[in-house]
């Protein structure tokens, strides 16, 4: 969660898909596994984050 919120501090322009992408990228497993990081994965990250306070709308 963390690190989903630390991409979209660093470029609040990217959409779901372009931060599941790097994700990909960096080589960071999924939370419930599988080889790709989905678009709705990252949201519910995001929404853990912003109920956490680590980010901002």
């Amino acid at each position: 969660m963390k690190l989903v919120a630390a991409i979209a501090i660093a470029d609040p322009a990217l959409s779901l898909r372009d931060i599941a992408g790097q994700l990909d990228q960096m080589g960071e497993r999924p939370v419930r596994g599988g080889r790709k990081w989905q678009p709705s994965s990252v949201k519910a990250l995001m929404d853990e984050a912003f109920r956490m306070g680590l980010l901002r709308t």
